[in-house]
């Protein structure tokens, strides 16, 4: 029986392998749960990934990107009202003093009260959450669904368009997917575990800008 997770790894590593350039540090926050692990196996994908749980820790000076994960209400409230109280607010305090861009991975929760703004009777509390977003904004703080569009300048997947550019489509690209199709290059790589998944969640996996059938999942 083929197993479909161990191709998925022996693919990935090949790649990494062959493109391997020298990687930009990432500081990343996040309170050691299951799915922060994951997220951070994938960053390191792209990045030199330089893990911070503490405000006390040293906070390497040739860094330029943070990203913290699975933000909650408390910590985006307070990082927008400047409150130092918790360590996540005080290390986002001294990231943002040190002039790095600032990535947030919203809960679930947060993401869905702050995107699916219709759904919402108590207009506002909903006004209140935006004006918050606002003022992080302002500070420059960027604000994601998944890891999965923390990636080098170079590398950004389109979060308006559905174009995927890098070489090897996996399905973790597919989980974090929130389009309901996704082109790829015509060389990219295409695991048996993306394809389950895209036909799971009904994205469709085009190549160029041509429709191919070979690809299609229905």
């Amino acid at each position: 029986m083929i197993n479909k997770e161990l191709i998925e790894e022996i693919v990935k590593e090949i790649l990494r392998k062959i493109d391997s350039p020298i990687k930009n540090k990432l500081l990343v926050n996040h309170r050691g749960m299951e799915k922060d692990l994951e997220s951070i196996e994938w960053l390191k994908r792209y990045w030199h990934v330089v893990e911070l749980t503490n405000a006390n820790e040293h906070i390497p000076p040739s860094s330029q990107n943070a990203v913290f994960l699975e933000v909650d209400q408390d910590l985006f409230v307070k990082a927008a009202l400047g409150i130092t109280d918790t360590k996540e607010s005080l290390l986002f305090s001294k990231i943002l003093l040190h002039g790095m861009q600032i990535d947030f991975i919203l809960i679930d929760s947060l993401w869905r009260a702050l995107n699916e703004t219709n759904s919402h009777t108590n207009k506002r509390y909903l006004k209140m959450l935006l004006g918050y977003q606002n003022q992080l904004s302002n500070f420059g703080v960027r604000f994601f669904p998944s890891c999965h569009y923390i990636v080098p300048d170079q590398k950004s997947p389109n979060m308006i368009g559905a174009e995927y550019q890098e070489k090897l489509l996996t399905k973790a690209v597919i989980d974090g997917w929130k389009k309901d199709s996704i082109t790829v290059k015509s060389n990219t790589i295409i695991t048996p575990m993306a394809r389950e998944a895209a036909k799971e969640r009904k994205i469709t996996i085009l190549r160029g800008e041509v429709n191919d059938e070979s690809v299609r999942n229905d």
